[in-house]
């Protein structure tokens, strides 16, 4: 089949699936529900705050957080991590990187995917009770980069943690695509035997800071 056979092949499925959604009615509400119902007290210790339980909770599912760029790629340097995609949007503030020798591109192109050891992208919210990054079409650059890459670096503004999973719901935007990230990809069906990295990043990174 050629190149443009394809091509037209999908644009045409497309159109159905556009047509088609054209005629389903506006979808209800959603109901509503007891948030506190599904909330565990024990996940939340006292004298805790929003921001210092997200970076244990994110330690915890085998996630790394950072404070300023200058850790991040000291970081990186240790992963050998030398090249990586960046959202144009975050590049300013990541001067410490080409500082520290790293080579940081703005455009990730999809052929040469196997190349990049990392990527920058910006998280819509941090979850402190799971430690768990949302990443949303809305507020993520590129959605490949964000699961392609060996390492990926989440940028979360502080200020957007929530504490629980209900809050976490409660703030979703009107987004098609929705992830919740919470740590690394990790998986163990073959043989029980853990392995990371099989279907997205082997390494989730977190770089707290305002925007």
């Amino acid at each position: 089949m050629s190149d443009a056979q394809s091509r037209n092949d999908r644009d045409r499925i497309l159109a159905d699936i556009r047509a088609a959604r054209g005629r389903i009615p506006e979808p209800e509400a959603y109901p509503d529900y007891v948030s506190g119902i599904a909330t565990s007290a024990a996940r939340f210790p006292q004298g805790l705050d929003p921001v210092e339980l997200f970076r244990r909770r994110l330690e915890e599912a085998g996630g790394r957080c950072f404070d300023d760029p200058g850790e991040l790629a000291k970081a990186l340097q240790q992963e050998n991590a030398g090249f990586g995609y960046c959202d144009p949007a975050l590049l300013d503030r990541m001067g410490a990187l080409a500082e520290a020798g790293l080579e940081v591109r703005d455009d990730f192109r999809r052929d040469q995917a196997d190349d990049y050891a990392f990527s920058i992208t910006s998280a819509h919210a941090g979850i402190a009770e799971t430690g768990s990054l949302v990443l949303t079409d809305g507020s993520t650059s590129r959605r490949l980069a964000a699961v392609a890459t060996w390492i990926h670096v989440a940028v979360l503004d502080p200020e957007r943690i929530v504490l629980s999973l209900a809050d976490g719901i409660a703030t979703l935007p009107d987004d098609p695509n929705v992830v919740y990230v919470t740590g690394s990809s990790c998986t163990a069906d073959v043989e029980g035997i853990l392995i990371r990295g099989a279907h997205g990043p082997a390494e989730q990174f977190c770089l707290l800071t305002p925007p």
